[in-house]
């Protein structure tokens, strides 16, 4: 199968609002902060100004975007939906989307999402329930607390529930690694290899207190 470009797997989710989640359309500014804070995450991939990018903000604080930065954190789950002949997946969050929309043109015969919060179904999930159909299947849940039907296993669960790369997220991927094991062939979470990385450079850094 052809490598993906972050172009690709951009989003088509229209413009609206449901409780405090918005779906808006961002033409980025050098000068805004939201623009600078991206691009300083993530140099190698860098927000490209003059480019339309779908974002889901809760309140005004942007929690997604279809940025480059933020496609390219999909490559290894797009990845491993490639290597398996029509894989069924397991999404912990929803978001926009990106995630769910990748595997299914990766591949994908099923994915089944699981979102905690009813608003951000509401706002983002008809757009593409119309889209795939019973091929997908969205439901409100907890990562943690729900409880997959019993016997239910998927070729690749992929968590993704954290507004923000930070290694406090590395105990609770664990725990979503260790509840799902048995119920799937392999698992990814949102960029966990980088803050394992991260974690391990912290660990090597002198204390002087």
């Amino acid at each position: 199968m052809a490598l993906r470009t972050w172009k690709d797997l951009q989003v088509d989710v229209p413009e609206g609002t449901v409780g405090a989640w918005t779906v808006d359309k961002w033409t980025p500014d050098p000068n805004d902060i939201h623009f600078q804070l991206e691009n300083m995450r993530t140099p190698s991939r860098q927000i490209l100004p003059g480019y339309i990018y779908t974002r889901l903000l809760r309140g005004n604080n942007p929690i997604m975007t279809d940025t480059p930065a933020e496609l390219g954190d999909l490559w290894a789950i797009l990845h491993a939906v490639q290597e398996l002949d029509e894989p069924t997946v397991l999404i912990h969050g929803l978001g926009l989307g990106c995630v769910m929309n990748g595997c299914f043109i990766d591949g994908a015969s099923k994915v089944t999402v699981v979102e905690k919060e009813e608003d951000v179904i509401a706002l983002v999930g008809p757009h593409w329930q119309e889209r795939y159909g019973d091929r997908l299947e969205i439901i409100h849940g907890d990562a943690f607390t729900w409880k997959p039907p019993k016997g239910a296993r998927w070729d690749l669960v992929y968590h993704d529930i954290w507004d923000d790369l930070n290694t406090d997220n590395l105990k609770e991927m664990s725990k979503l690694h260790r509840r799902f094991g048995k119920r799937s062939g392999d698992q990814h979470s949102w960029c966990r290899p980088v803050l394992e990385s991260k974690r391990r450079r912290q660990r090597r850094q002198p204390s002087y207190f």
